[in-house]
């Protein structure tokens, strides 16, 4: 920045803007009329010189330019300090009215300038600084009205020259005061304005503090809902309880940076809930443990298992009903949530922070959202772990099922062995590799497959096409199977319905008895059969021997 400016009204001093807004704008004000002075000393002083110069009044030239060169200096020279320029300025001011008046003491202008240095010090200086140029103006004028009485005709008695000083008083202290009140009211004005200024700041400060809790709070809401939408989407992909907890649990503890985080499932008996998944070193070393918390018992986790409702502990220190525990120190605050699921608790959980009053209704609200999803997720997986049980128990009973079928083939039709031999081949090759698959019907092998070839391993294209075939081969046989099987019960069916006609149409016992062992004699696996009848007393004679085999006679 140049010199001139430097010389601005609106350029301050480093030590005039450091201060209250007043002393700033009188500074501004003081250096506008040093501007204003300075120009018009230049211009009309200057004239003024050289023609009282060219008049012969040598004194009056040198007076008027000594003050403009008093003027230029202190305009040119801010890094003064403002007190003494003001000062300065004053007391030139003042002894050049002074001199003027007795210079020129038929003229009036050294009135007007002694009657204008009141209220210069009134703007340019304080109220005392005002009473104190009111006080040498008056003592000027009266001290120069008494010098020049001795030489003016006719000669001014005391009187008169202290009825001026009067006058020139009154007029002097009316123009003083309103320029101090003018000042005054500036003053106060310009104090207002910083009040309201530093008012508005604090308002502003407090606004911006507010808008930054807020805007954290809200991004600590969304990472929440961020963070139960995510644990939805965990919900619907992962069926393993024990890990679903644990990502659960996680998830909470990391995006909401909570101290601890756990849940807990009520037992069977419904006694205790249990800690199924914990975060950080102390959730391994409890679940390592074995930790676990009684339902309705003195803890958070008892009462929130009991009652079915949130507990919230914003100062665990306060709280009557909580387990302190040892693995967690620095917990301040604790919420426990209910899991529930149609209808039944079947755990809860606990969320932990080291800061005291870290939660609210909100949070409440929120967490218990991400409970209820978790209740349905235990559901879903406790129903496809049991699904998954009942189906292995199906997939078990079907392989002992297949295996008994076909068992009963193989003991009634006997050992089942077929074999195709390429002579063509087999002639030219001696040596053979031997492969063998299995014929496997529903995860049970029904029988095996062995081919040789001259080849030393097959090729995947041949493997797909033995694996087609055996498919294709264990659902044929399957199909025979049951076909035979139901050829058999059909067969087995149509033979009561003849032995029920048959027995329909018998008169007398020994007619049933035959039927009877006629039909039951041409199973395959009977070689021979007889009935007795036997009653439920013996008789007098006491025998036993029978007249034939089947009570009456015999027949092959």
């Amino acid at each position: 920045m140049s010199f001139f400016q430097k010389l601005l009204p609106g350029q301050m001093p480093i030590s005039i803007s450091e201060k209250d807004p007043f002393a700033v704008i009188r500074e501004r004000i003081f250096q506008q009329w040093m501007l204003l002075v300075s120009s018009l000393g230049l211009s009309l002083g200057v004239y003024w010189s050289l023609r009282q110069a060219s008049s012969g009044d040598r004194q009056a030239a040198a007076a008027t330019g000594a003050l403009i060169v008093i003027f230029l200096t202190i305009t040119l020279l801010r890094r003064l300090p403002y007190l003494v320029r003001a000062i300065l300025f004053l007391a030139a001011y003042l002894l050049y009215g002074a001199w003027f008046l007795l210079h020129e003491s038929y003229s009036g202008t050294g009135f007007l300038i002694l009657l204008a240095t009141p209220g210069l010090a009134s703007i340019f200086l304080d109220a005392r600084g005002a009473i104190a140029g009111l006080l040498l103006s008056v003592l000027s004028v009266f001290g120069v009205r008494l010098a020049l009485t001795s030489s003016l005709e006719p000669s001014p008695s005391f009187l008169e020259t202290a009825g001026t000083a009067f006058s020139f008083t009154l007029v002097a202290l009316f123009f003083t005061l309103a320029a101090t009140w003018l000042i005054s009211s500036l003053k106060k004005f310009i104090g207002q304005q910083a009040d309201i200024r530093a008012e508005l700041a604090q308002e502003q400060a407090t606004l911006e503090q507010r808008v930054q809790q807020r805007t954290v709070e809200i991004e600590r809401r969304l990472v929440q809902l961020r963070t139960a939408a995510e644990i939805s989407r965990s919900v619907t992909s992962m069926l393993d309880p024990e890990e679903l907890l644990q990502r659960v649990v996680d998830l909470v503890q990391e995006r909401n940076n909570y101290y601890y985080v756990g849940v807990f499932l009520v037992d069977e008996r419904r006694e205790y809930a249990v800690l199924m998944a914990g975060t950080g070193e102390a959730g391994q070393k409890m679940l390592a443990a074995g930790h676990r918390l009684q339902v309705g018992g003195s803890s958070m986790i008892g009462w929130c298992t009991s009652n079915r409702q949130a507990r919230i502990a914003l100062d665990v220190g306060a709280e009557a009903v909580r387990f302190n525990n040892p693995y967690l120190p620095q917990t301040r605050s604790e919420l426990a949530l209910p899991i529930i699921s149609r209808g039944l608790t079947i755990g809860a959980l606990t969320v932990q922070s080291a800061e005291p009053n870290a939660f609210d209704e909100s949070d409440i609200v929120i967490l218990q959202g991400i409970a209820d999803s978790l209740a349905i997720a235990i559901d879903n997986a406790r129903l496809f772990q049991q699904s998954r049980a009942d189906l292995e128990e199906i997939r078990a009973l079907n392989r002992r099922f297949l295996q008994e079928a076909w068992s009963d083939v193989s003991a009634t039709q006997g050992r089942l062995q077929f074999q195709f031999e390429n002579k063509t081949i087999s002639q030219k090759t001696r040596q053979t590799n031997v492969f063998r698959f299995p014929i496997v019907l529903r995860e049970q092998k029904i029988g095996q497959i062995t081919i040789e070839s001259k080849s030393a391993i097959l090729s995947e294209e041949d493997k797909e096409m033995v694996e087609t075939i055996l498919n294709q081969t264990a659902l044929a046989l399957e199909s025979a199977r049951l076909l035979e099987e139901t050829q058999q019960r059909a067969s087995q069916e149509e033979k009561v319905n003849v032995l029920s006609a048959e027995f329909s149409r018998a008169t007398t016992i020994e007619q049933i008895l035959k039927t009877a062992l006629r039909e039951l004699g041409q199973l395959p696996s009977v070689a021979e059969v007889s009935v007795r009848l036997s009653p439920s007393m013996p008789d007098a004679a006491g025998s036993s021997q029978p007249a034939g085999k089947n009570g009456k006679n015999q027949e092959d």
